[in-house]
């Protein structure tokens, strides 16, 4: 899968991974539509990691503890 990051140009992101989800994965042009988009919407946010969710997870069980 192509990486949304490495496109400024939106036209060109969906080009490119529609091509790889339809063609090369085979799935249905809806599905890969909303695949591509999701990906592009979110190229831009932060991916967690496990010391995150951990660290969140730390947080919320002191706060109920209060």
């Amino acid at each position: 899968m192509p990486d949304p990051k490495k496109y400024s140009d939106k036209n060109e992101w969906m080009d490119a991974c529609m091509r790889q989800t339809c063609k090369v994965e085979g799935k249905p042009q809806d599905q890969s539509v909303a695949i591509c988009l999701s990906m592009w919407r979110n190229k831009d946010k932060k991916k967690n990691t496990a010391a995150d969710y951990i660290r969140k997870a730390a947080l919320d069980i002191l706060e109920t503890e209060d």
